[in-house]
């Protein structure tokens, strides 16, 4: 759906432009992109969609939020992401093309430069450099517009670096490999 957005850019002057944002829920994305609802996708791709919500839910720009309590969804945030590439390839590939799109969906409030590493660095030290690196490659490729250009120019394998395990590596590369 394409919903004007418009600028005030001097007196009596507007700029409007058409700009294409996901309006289905999760739940209707999964329906159209899979051809079946959430309750037959296998139960750990259930667990893992449900703590992304979660985390969208808690991190929202009407929630009253403390640092504390920010940094504590971030953390379960980042062992979401982790998960999800430590599945199975099937549910790795399916689960994190539903991040993108509640990536996509949720740009704006959540998924940005402006907000989505806030209070990052209260992280334990050594999960810090991880979710940064995974949380920037969400927040460049949840767009589909600007995913080709974000992986012209970030490396996978300098995010792959970050992660300890071959199976992480090889599903997050095969997502990219089949979905620019």
């Amino acid at each position: 759906m394409s919903i004007p957005k418009t600028a005030v850019i001097g007196k009596n002057v507007r700029l409007t432009m058409p700009v294409n944002t996901p309006t289905s829920t999760v739940d209707e994305y999964i329906l159209s992109r899979y051809h079946t609802a959430r309750e037959n996708l296998p139960t750990r791709a259930q667990m893992l969609i449900a703590r992304i919500e979660t985390y969208v839910k808690d991190v929202m720009p009407n929630v009253a939020n403390t640092e504390a309590s920010v940094i504590k969804a971030q953390n379960q945030f980042h062992l979401t992401i982790l998960g999800i590439l430590e599945s199975e390839p099937a549910i790795a590939l399916q689960v994190w093309d539903i991040l993108m799109f509640i990536g996509a969906k949720y740009e704006n409030e959540i998924f940005n430069d402006r907000t989505a590493c806030r209070f990052y660095n209260g992280l334990p030290s050594d999960k810090q450099r991880s979710f940064l690196a995974l949380m920037t490659l969400i927040i460049g490729t949840a767009n589909i517009r600007k995913r080709e250009l974000t992986l012209r120019t970030v490396k996978l394998e300098t995010i792959s670096d970050v992660l300890k395990s071959e199976k992480a590596r090889t599903n997050l590369a095969a997502y990219y490999a089949t979905n620019i």
